[in-house]
């Protein structure tokens, strides 16, 4: 019986220990994915710095986007803003203000459009 008893137990530890290393196994690999990403990230983030150095995208749309808010302080020029704004959201077809948002995207890196917007 003591004979039968020290078998399970055997037998329960050898399915215990194989059970512990898949799960390692698989954390190790959920690492080297996550470090993976990290890397390409980090390279990613690297390339955009290096390509915006002569790049005016950036501060082109950051004029753009500067003046209609700039706009709104001046008596005179408010209304045209909200005009404006009115003929975008009414009139302009959903493909252009995409296109303009993926110029954005682009200009300012999608990782740092998702910042803005609030979004991961």
């Amino acid at each position: 019986m003591i004979s039968l008893i020290a078998t399970a137990i055997s037998v329960l530890g050898s399915l215990t220990s194989n059970w512990l290393e898949g799960k390692q196994a698989a954390s190790e690999e959920k690492l080297k994915i996550a470090k993976a990403r990290a890397v390409a990230e980090i390279e990613w983030d690297i390339q955009q710095a290096e390509s915006s150095k002569s790049s005016w995208k950036d501060e082109y749309w950051t004029v753009v986007l500067s003046v209609p808010m700039i706009m709104c302080f001046i008596p005179d020029a408010a209304p045209y803003v909200q005009r404006g704004f009115i003929v975008l959201k009414d009139s302009v077809p959903d493909w252009y203000i995409m296109a303009v948002g993926a110029a954005i995207a682009c200009a300012f890196g999608y990782r740092g459009f998702n910042k803005v917007m609030g979004k991961k």
